[in-house]
């Protein structure tokens, strides 16, 4: 199930969300997101990067914002990099 809640909500308040749903037994895995993976929209954004010979390269990128459990929730597989952890976020 999704839904979404105030994004402007303290980040107290989000976690007493997430505290209240992880006590409720039928729920298995849980994430806190921006969008779902196929949910129609994006966020993007202008990323600018340099090659080894100075040359720019400006790329726009879309994005879509997620915890630790993003992935394992979606069941979605990384073709590169790592996912992120609790401690980096």
């Amino acid at each position: 199930m999704y839904f979404e809640t105030p994004n402007h909500e303290r980040i107290e308040k989000q976690q007493i969300l997430i505290n209240e749903i992880n006590t409720i037994a039928e729920i298995q895995d849980l994430s806190t997101h921006s969008t779902p993976p196929a949910m129609r929209g994006w966020s993007s954004y202008s990323m600018k990067y340099y090659m080894p010979d100075s040359t720019e390269i400006v790329k726009s990128i879309h994005w879509r914002a997620g915890d630790e459990n993003y992935l394992d929730l979606y069941q979605l597989e990384l073709l590169a990099g790592r996912n992120i952890t609790e401690k980096s976020i």
